[in-house]
């Protein structure tokens, strides 16, 4: 999106000029140094005053990186994604303008020292490399907004995270991280925090300090329980939690009072709080693939849940409230032991009750139990989930 941006301000701009003669040798030096001498100077930049502001090397098998990078001194964004580099300059912390680098899907497994140069610096990608410790030079870039390590060996965060305190957006999922520093409740610009697909046991109280956190991801660690601070977040949009231990959700996760999506599949949840039903923001409830046998009878008080996944779970019946849910217009239901369903059920048609405007309707009721429905029961689900009938288990209990 950032690189669209800077491309239809250049376009519209009419600033673009000759190339600075310092900036092209520095651009021919980067490409020649490759093997890529046939590419012209002109088919990776973007200028503005004639100065290079963009540089796109991305899929061009560069490997090194020269000293000569320090001479594009306006550079705005710096794309090596997709190469061999396994090393930068130290140069690269001569590039006062940089707002954009990314390098993700290379052989990095450190970086300089010193980064504290850029200063412009606000987005930084250094997913898919080889990093096996968090790089600390990057905790020196002040500015820095968006940082991605996804995918690399990380087995630890240090401490100095929590002077990270601008950083907005933090991505260190899929790596093998065992555990975060308290510090990490000093982020207090956090905002978006992606961490699945890690080996996380614990996470510190100090996470329900983030006063601005909006987005959380903690699917596929290995946590059994979440600090109760967890839901202290009161500026909570999104919580992912799938792939965990959990054998419960706490009361109090009535505190989210903003939350609108909550995934928590894959675990070995029984039971829900009634307290799910006081969230007045929910719109998405997933809890596939878990040991539900129940939904919380005051469900129908979740009036802006517009889908809720049941799915794979042990439900033998549903909550008469389920009916009154004004947006509901997706319902997973499928795999379970359901033998029946409420009479009021056919009040979800798909469409909302005020303004009669259509909405995307998804109904899946199959391999339940549910052999017996006739009338308008049967009639609506017929319309909603064609062909459920034909998969049903009749033959007796499961």
């Amino acid at each position: 999106m950032h690189r669209q941006i800077l491309f239809i301000a250049l376009l519209f701009s009419g600033l673009l000029a000759a190339l600075a003669p310092g900036d092209s040798l520095a651009v021919r030096a980067i490409l020649d140094g490759n093997g890529i001498s046939g590419a012209p100077v002109s088919s990776v930049i973007d200028t503005e005053n004639g100065r290079a502001i963009a540089l796109y090397l991305s899929s061009r098998k560069i490997q090194t990186l020269p000293g000569d990078i320090a001479k594009l001194t306006a550079l705005r964004l710096l794309d090596l994604d997709s190469n061999e580099l396994s090393s930068l300059p130290d140069e690269i912390d001569s590039l006062p303008m940089l707002y954009d680098l990314s390098l993700s899907d290379n052989r990095l497994t450190e970086l300089p020292a010193r980064l504290d140069g850029l200063s412009s610096l606000e987005l930084l990608n250094l997913a898919r490399n080889r990093f096996s410790i968090f790089p600390p030079s990057v905790i020196g870039i002040k500015n820095l907004q968006e940082l991605t390590l996804s995918g690399n060996d990380m087995e630890a965060v240090p401490s100095g995270i929590g002077d990270m305190r601008g950083l907005r957006i933090l991505r260190l999922d899929s790596n093998r991280i065992e555990d975060l520093p308290p510090e990490i409740g000093d982020m207090a610009a956090l905002e978006v925090l992606a961490l699945q697909r890690n080996a996380l046991e614990t996470l510190p109280a100090a996470i329900g300090s983030l006063p601005n956190l909006r987005m959380a991801d903690f699917s596929f660690n290995q946590l059994s329980t979440f600090p109760q601070e967890l839901f202290s977040c009161a500026t909570l949009t999104d919580l992912a939690i799938s792939g965990n231990g959990l054998a419960e959700l706490p009361p109090a996760v009535k505190n989210l009072k903003n939350l609108r999506f909550f995934v928590g599949d894959s675990n070995d949840i029984q039971s829900l709080p009634a307290e799910i039903t006081q969230l007045p923001a929910l719109q998405k409830l997933s809890l596939a693939n878990n040991r539900l046998s129940a939904l919380p009878a005051d469900l129908g008080n979740s009036g802006k849940l517009v889908m809720l996944d049941a799915s794979v779970n042990m439900l033998r019946s549903l909550p008469a409230s389920i009916a009154a849910l004004p947006s509901l217009g997706a319902l997973f239901l499928q795999h379970n032991r359901l033998d029946s369903l409420p009479d009021r059920m056919v009040n979800l048609t798909g469409f909302h009750p005020e303004t009669g405007a259509a909405r995307y309707a998804t109904l899946d009721l199959s391999y339940n139990r549910l052999c017996a429905l006739k009338g308008a029961l049967k009639a609506w689900a017929d319309r909603f989930d064609p062909g459920w009938e034909s998969k049903q288990d009749c033959s007796g209990a499961r």
